[in-house]
């Protein structure tokens, strides 16, 4: 390096180097530094420079002239602890590189090293040294110990030893090569090759040759050997000759051959390594040198290396080896100019120039004309040949590139050395521009070894392991495959694996590999293999997986294979292209399996490869349940049948999470799979029977609760007891139904009996399915055989059951207006996409609700002409069940047309009935049906008030929006609704101050958008302080018309949406209208968690916040049912969401009835499709007539029962406990009042509230309706006919009233209607407690009492009064007509003979009670008036005063009128005799006073009222045995005579009963005992 040392190092050296050399060491410093190479050094600080420098000066300086001055000294650098090395010699070449060699040799690694090679005008010193100085410094990686340095040092002398023996000898060892070439020319006898070898002797000395030694042996007479003169590294010390000469010196058995042959010339490799220069094997030439006469005196030996330029040379331009090149390419047929001829030169110029050397021409020729053919082949070869001398072998090796590589190469060596017993010495690889690559090798043989052996074997055994791996992977496809497919499938894959992967596996394993990927397509995209490999430990698997373009992260792979129970150790991946650019991949993993599991790969394979093929395509969902696989040995389909048992559970609620319920399953191995023999037991397709079935399965049923002893934790136990009994109560499953094309169906269903579960929560329906399926999960929930009620899809993945038994319960109460009783379902997609559009998620829910109603049509029957027929492939524990109705609900509002499809291509037998409000049905928001009936119970509860909302303007808040079904139309209500606030999912909407008729025809612009929100309203139509406000804004501004709205205190500016929210929900407004999605309103004892509305914690409100009058629930869940409750007891007015709603579900199960009906006609073809589509459409306003009555009547029937639970709140208290004890009614779960808050209401006079009413009179009206389904010899009577007629529109009446009467659901349908008129216009639980009849035979007394006295006649008067006389007036009518319709119905249960029809009986006493209510009768009627007095107040024209004297004449007259008609009938005399009989005797025996004193005496608990109740009837029934008596008697007399003669025989006892009763007068006031002995008294006439 020319620089110059920097300025800040000379100052320095001259600032802290006081010695008179200063200028020598500076000069010398800066020799020393610039002679480095690496930055490092020079980058050092000063200080460290400087020492550096100065050692090696001192080094320099203290050396002895010639001396190889040797120095190995500790240093510490950077806290690491190294040993440095200064070597000063005399410079000569080849010492550095030496050097270097040896430490790298010994294993040192040199870190910095400096060479500078030092003159005396360098140093501008005095001192005169004969020449330059080699000044070498090398700092090493680690710190030598002194032993080591010892030894190192020793070497390093000896090293530079034989470096100076070289370079003195050097110009010898050259004059020696020149005059042995010369020798060639002056011999007399001219040896094959002398000239050649003359030649090659001069081109050595033309800086070809780095001569290193030299020898000469002299050969006598007798060809003996021995050493005459040496130079170089021959000239060394008798050690030396002894442990390295031998490798250097010609062998006897070697010798006599080079003697024996033609050559003159031998060029060979030693086994010894040069240590001079660089590190590789001597290369020896062996030259001949002849006598006079012709005999070989001496064979001189030069070695050394050939020098680099030589290795490069083109061998045609060396002599010696070009007249052999020349001789072998004379023997080639091929013209010069040609190709081949250019090919074959080429590989000859491309040998190894040691096999150049070595080998004859005809050997060269061969192995040149080989390794051609192997080009032209492309394929790999192998050729060996042994020396003749030094027991070497060389060896060229040929194999194709895309085998090349370090572990072939480590085989073959290993081959080698197997075969020769000997050593590797050298080896080197080339790759040419064809397609093969080489290896040359060369060996040292074992002196043992013969020579004999067959180098064939060894060829064979390297072109094994050298063939292509490519070439045995064809040749294997080929055995595997035949003709042009194993052609194609060569080409496809001749590029596609990569190295890395042929280094990994085996041509076999990849021929294994082929047969996967051929597998993949695009609707298979993965291809799963376990295997184990033969070294592998039995605790080991290896999987792989083949993909098809689809890569895979481990954060997918490695929780499927944990959740199966292994623990993956690596993983390696592997892409492969194939030719037409597919791109698959295979990963390959190796497991580790669990502990104490013993697998046997042939027992489990196929199980896992299925396993891993279904979950990876989503068909089996990746959770612990996979585990089971291994650890119950079951198989990946049999654990879908754990799994959704364990979902199911979860969803009853048994309090553990999943990942506990799936270590309960793992942990009892034995279990599970007898919980799989069970189901299998119960429900694989075989010809066992039912009985069969269960007496196998009870007897598993015995094992596993004999299992049971062996579990120690109780949760444990628990869990595994339920899955026995959901099991166990399935009664229908489609798990081993299989699709058209024979596949097992992905999702499962399981029709279950929960009340058969003991853990299952309370209220338990009548059955329910389960449906499973890794894309969803959900529950259908049936209260009865024949149920219906809408299908939502959930999104409460946790408790969806939950969800769903919530909203049943509200169904339950919807459907007593209906024939079904309630049902309710939901399902949970699971696969939504993330991230997805609007489109997407739905398009994901429907295929989930396809599935979901899949699975339910699966396991139902069909009713067809022919009669019931069970689903194909299911097994039926259960009876006949063919009703499966359902309808929309939230999410699924559109989804009906979806439903009626999959129904039709089912060919179920409902057909587009299956599902209401599809296309062709009645369109809910259309007819703003539900909002209607909602309507109608706030026009109810306004009416209690005395206003008429259709007319008096009212003030409202709302939740929903103008596009909403129920919220917009129930806006639309009525015109004179002031909407002052309301609020959606989206905004806030507040009009302090709107003008009714604006505000309402703004409302309906925005109903009639195609969508729409509050943001739509029109902003000039909001009054002053107003707005529509987004729930996304983080604080609104607040107006002082909001804040005095509002009731927001004046000093509160700003509010959140939700906190306006709650504002809104507490205003003070007539009305609150539920018409969106939510629960709003809770008790004030309730917590939000008790709730299950998360989504609207933040604003809900208790009740008695509510700040409004009146709450319409036209939506679901509004309120809590608590909230409603302590709202009612405050005062406010409210019924329940499922009676104010109602109307939806009612004008659905018309659609249905009504399509089943025309169905019918369709399919005897009597009706077109189009003809029936139209009459629909024109039947709509009548369907939404029938509709709107029954929510008319049962708001009117809760009215009453409001009336009556004040006046007889211990009726009620009664029929509470009597619903609990017979119909199932769960006093906690419907928030019915226990024993001590009823106590309380009664002290306090308070009724029950309508909200508890209404649960009543829902679960009142259920019992008679099952009561007459299951008493069905009532419904046969043909008077119930009018009752199926009417359900139907009266167009349908009209024309098909044959097809009516055969309506599948006739007997259902009429049950339905008269349950419902029987609690709408009386009540049956007072008539069976007065009678103990059976519910038929009440039902039966009651529609003949209509029939008697024309009731439906009087109903209708009294309900034409709306808007005439008040809501309090009509209730007490209807009251008082109800108690004279239980007083009747009482009378005909008591003298009714049962097996008469209603017809009959209605038509024996109709003619009668007209005739009598035609004649003067006034001496016979109850002597009280029954009416309440009140009514006789009213001051509303003649009109109403006529309906109350209609009331009160039915009330006084008809039980005598009735009693009149029977005697009449038995007696078979005219009506007109027994009247008379009835006036003449009624006074004589004084009962009429006795009836009287009944009405006043005052009660105080039921069984008092009870006891004068039956205290009047015994008196009627003392009067009417009377009578009878006295008409036989006298049956000769007229009336009035047969009286008289009567009373002439029985004076004394008239005159004693006259005495009582006067007695009794003088007594004051009565009590129930002074009448039981006046009626005591009074039988005594009967005598």
């Amino acid at each position: 390096m020319t620089t110059a040392m920097p300025q800040d190092f000379n100052s320095y050296i001259a600032k802290n180097y006081n010695e008179a050399n200063v200028h020598s060491f500076t000069a010398f410093s800066q020799e020393l530094l610039e002679s480095s190479l690496n930055d490092e050094i020079l980058l050092m600080p000063l200080e460290r420079r400087f020492s550096l420098a100065l050692s090696l000066w001192s080094s320099f300086t203290s050396r002895k002239p010639q001396e190889n001055k040797v120095t190995i000294s500790p240093l510490r650098q950077g806290g690491i602890d190294v040993s440095t090395l200064h070597i000063i010699s005399d410079d000569k070449p080849f010492i550095f590189d030496s050097i270097t060699n040896l430490l790298l040799e010994q294993g040192y690694r040199i870190k910095n090293c400096l060479h500078p090679v030092i003159s005396d005008k360098q140093l501008s010193s005095n001192v005169n040294y004969k020449s330059d100085v080699s000044v070498i410094y090398i700092q090493l990686g680690s710190l030598l110990n002194d032993n080591a340095c010892a030894s190192l040092k020793t070497k390093i002398i000896a090293l530079l030893t034989n470096v100076q023996l070289v370079t003195d000898d050097w110009s010898n060892m050259l004059n020696q090569a020149k005059a042995v070439a010369q020798d060639q020319s002056d011999s007399v006898i001219k040896s094959k090759n002398s000239e050649q070898a003359q030649d090659f002797m001069y081109w050595l000395c033309q800086d070809n040759f780095t001569f290193l030694g030299y020898h000469q042996f002299l050969i006598d007479e007798h060809q003996e050997q021995r050493g005459v003169e040496s130079l170089g590294i021959f000239k060394q010390s008798s050690e030396f000759i002894a442990s390295e000469e031998s490798g250097l010196k010609l062998k006897n058995e070697e010798l006599q051959h080079f003697i024996d042959s033609e050559q003159s010339l031998l060029i060979s490799k030693s086994t010894v390594k040069a240590k001079i220069h660089r590190l590789d094997y001597y290369d020896q030439i062996s030259i001949k040198e002849y006598s006079k006469n012709g005999n070989i005196i001496v064979i001189h030996r030069f070695i050394g290396l050939f020098t680099q330029a030589a290795n490069n040379q083109n061998p045609l331009n060396i002599p010696y080896l070009e007249a052999k090149l020349n001789t072998v390419l004379k023997r080639v047929n091929y013209k010069v100019e040609s190709h081949k001829y250019k090919t074959f030169r080429h590989i000859l110029k491309a040998l190894p120039k040691r096999e150049i050397f070595e080998s004859n021409a005809s050997n060269l020729f061969n192995l040149a004309k080989g390794i051609y053919n192997l080009n032209a082949q492309n394929k790999g070869g192998t050729f060996v040949r042994e020396n003749n001398f030094n027991q070497q072998v060389s060896a060229l090796v040929f194999v194709s590139k895309d085998a090349f590589c370090t572990d072939l190469r480590d085989e073959i060596e290993t081959l080698f050395c197997q075969f020769y017993g000997g050593k590797i010495l050298s080896r080197c690889s080339m790759l040419n521009d064809n397609n093969l690559a080489q290896w040359h090798f060369t060996l040292v043989k074992d002196e043992q070894i013969s020579s004999g052996l067959n180098r064939n074997v060894l060829i064979n055994r390297i072109e094994a392991k050298t063939k292509s791996w490519m070439e045995s992977l064809n040749s294997s496809i080929l055995e595997r495959w035949k003709d042009e497919y194993a052609t194609q499938i060569i080409q496809k894959y001749s590029n596609s694996f990569s190295k890395s992967y042929r280094e990994t596996f085996s041509v076999t394993a990849a021929l294994k590999d082929i047969e996967y990927f051929e597998k993949l397509t695009q609707e298979s995209k993965y291809q799963f293999q376990i295997y184990r490999n033969e070294e592998d430990q039995s605790n080991l698997l290896r999987l792989n997986i083949y993909s098809l373009a689809q890569g895979i992260a481990l954060s997918d792979s490695i929780p499927i294979l944990e959740n199966l129970g292994f623990r993956p150790l690596d993983e390696f991946s592997f892409k492969v292209i194939t030719k037409d650019n597919s791109c698959n991949a295979l990963y390959s993993y190796t497991l580790e399996c669990p502990v104490n599991t013993d697998l046997c790969l042939k027992e489990i394979k196929i199980n896992l490869e299925q396993a891993l093929t279904d979950i990876w395509a989503q068909h089996i969902e990746n959770d612990g349940y996979n585990k089971l696989l291994l650890t119950a040995n079951i198989n990946i389909r049999q654990i879908v049948i754990i799994r959704a048992y364990g979902k199911y559970l979860r969803q009853l609620g048994l309090g553990y999470s999943e990942e506990y319920f799936q270590q309960a399953l793992i942990s009892y191995p034995d279990i599970v799979s007898d919980l799989v023999a069970l189901f299998e037991q119960r429900f694989s397709i075989n010809d066992s029977s039912i009985a069969k079935r269960m007496l196998l399965a009870n007897d598993i049923s015995k094992c596993l609760f004999g299992r049971l002893n062996g579990v120690s934790q109780i949760d444990h136990d628990r869990i595994l007891r339920n899955f026995i009994a959901a099991i166990s109560a399935t009664v229908r499953t489609n798990f081993y139904q299989q699709s058209d094309t024979g596949q097992q169906k992905s999702y499962c269903s399981f029709k279950i009996l929960s009340g058969e579960i003991e853990d299952a929560p309370q209220p338990r329906p009548y059955v329910e399915t389960f449906v499973y399926s890794p894309r969803l999960e959900g529950v259908h929930l049936r209260f009865s055989a024949v149920s219906r009620g809408g299908l939502r899809w959930s999104d409460r993945k946790e408790d969806f059951r939950t969800e769903i038994l919530g909203l049943v319960k509200a169904q339950q109460v919807k459907n007593v207006v209906i024939v079904p009783q309630g049902a309710k379902g939901g399902f949970v997609p699971k696969q939504l996409p993330i991230d997805g559009t609007r489109a997407e998620i739905t398009s994901e829910a429907i295929e989930c609700y396809k599935i979901f109603i899949s699975s339910l049509l699966d396991i139902t029957d069909n009713n067809t002409p022919q009669g019931i027929v069970k689903p194909k492939q299911v097994v039926c524990f259960d009876g006949d069940d063919s009703y499966l109705v359902v309808a929309a609900d939230k999410g699924t509002a559109t989804f009906s047309d979806i439903a009626n499809q999959l129904a039709d291509d089912y060919g179920f037998w409902l057909g587009d009935a299956f599902a209401s409000g599809g296309s062709v049905g009645y369109d809910h928001k259309k007819m703003g049906i539900t909002a209607k009936g909602a309507w109608v119970s706030v026009q109810r509860h306004f009416r209690a008030m005395n206003v008429n909302v259709q007319k008096d303007e009212i003030m409202a808040i709302g939740i929903g929006d103008m596009s909403g079904d129920v919220f917009g139309n129930g806006m639309l209500s009525s015109k004179t609704i002031k909407l002052v606030a309301a609020f959606d999912h989206r905004d806030i909407f507040i009009d302090p101050s709107p003008e009714a008729m604006a505000s309402f025809l703004e409302r309906q612009r925005l109903y009639n958008l195609p969508r729409s929100s509050w943001a739509d309203y029109n902003p000039e139509l909001i009054s002053s302080g107003g707005g529509v406000f987004s729930r996304s804004l983080k604080s609104i501004n607040l107006s002082d018309q909001t804040k005095q709205l509002l009731d927001i205190p004046s000093d509160i500016n700003t509010l959140s949406p939700n906190k306006l929210i709650t504002y809104i929900l507490k205003a003070k407004a007539d009305l609150l209208w539920f018409g969106g999605i939510g629960t709003y309103v809770k008790a004030t004892e309730e917590n939000n968690n008790d709730v299950g509305d998360k989504g609207n914690d933040v604003v809900r409100i208790n009740a008695a916040q509510l700040g409004c009058k009146v709450i319409g629930e036209g939506g679901n869940l509004g309120c809590t049912q608590l909230a409603r409750i302590e709202f009612a007891k405050a005062g406010g007015r409210i019924n329940t969401d499922a009676v104010d709603n109602s109307a939806g579900v009612n004008c659905s199960d018309n659609e249905v009835n009504i399509k089943i009906l025309l169905n019918r006609l369709i399919t005897d073809r009597k009706l077109t499709k189009l003809e029936r589509d139209k009459l629909l459409e024109e039947m709509t306003n009548d369907v939404s007539e029938l509709v709107l009555q029954n929510n008319t009547l049962q708001v009117q029937a809760l009215s009453l029962d409001e009336a009556n639970s004040h006046s007889h709140f211990d009726s009620f208290t009664r029929l509470t406990n009597y619903l609990i004890d017979n119909v199932e009614l769960n006093r906690e779960l419907e928030y019915l009042p226990d024993e001590d808050e009823l106590q309380g209401r009664s002290q306090h006079k308070q009724g029950l509230t309508r909200p508890e009413l209404a649960v009543l009179m829902a679960y009142s009206k259920m019992d008679v309706n099952n009561a007459l389904l299951q008493q069905s010899n009532l419904l046969e009577d043909e008077y119930f006919q009018r009752y199926l007629l009417a359900a139907f529109p009266s167009i349908l009446q009209t024309r098909y009233p044959i097809e009516i009467l055969e309506h599948p659901l006739a007997k259902q349908i009429v049950a339905t209607a008269v349950a419902n008129e029987i609690f709408n216009r009386g009540g049956i639980h007072a008539v069976r407690e007065q009678t103990g009849a059976s519910i038929a035979q009440i039902v039966k007394a009651f529609v003949i009492t209509k029939e008697v006295f024309q009731l439906d006649k009087i109903w209708q008067e009294i309900e034409s009064l709306d808007g005439i006389v008040s809501s309090e007036i009509q209730v007490k009518m209807m009251v008082e007509v109800q108690r004279f319709y239980r007083l009747m119905a009482i009378w005909f249960i008591n003298n009714d003979d049962q097996k008469s029809t209603v017809i009959t009986v209605v038509n024996k006493f109709t003619p009668g009670i007209k005739l009598l209510q035609q004649l003067n009768g006034d001496e016979v009627i109850l002597p009280f008036t029954p009416v309440a007095k009140s009514l006789y107040q009213i001051q509303t024209g003649e009109c109403s005063r006529s309906i109350v004297d209609k009331i009160h004449q039915l009330k006084v007259s008809s039980v005598v009128f009735c009693d009149i008609v029977k005697n009449s009938v038995e007696l078979k005399v005219p009506i007109e005799h027994v009247l008379m009989s009835y006036q003449k005797l009624t006074p004589l025996i004084g009962i009429s006073w006795l009836i009287e004193q009944i009405e006043v005496i005052d009660t105080t608990d039921h069984w008092s009222r009870m006891a004068l109740f039956s205290l009047l009837l015994d008196l009627l029934e003392l009067r009417e045995q009377l009578v009878v008596k006295i008409s036989k008697a006298y049956a000769k007399f007229a009336a009035d005579i047969a009286i008289d003669k009567w009373a002439e025989t029985k004076q004394a006892d008239l005159k004693r009963v006259s005495r009582v009763i006067e007695d009794l007068k003088a007594t004051g006031l009565l009590n129930i005992d002074k009448l039981h002995f006046a009626n005591r008294q009074m039988r005594t006439l009967l005598s």
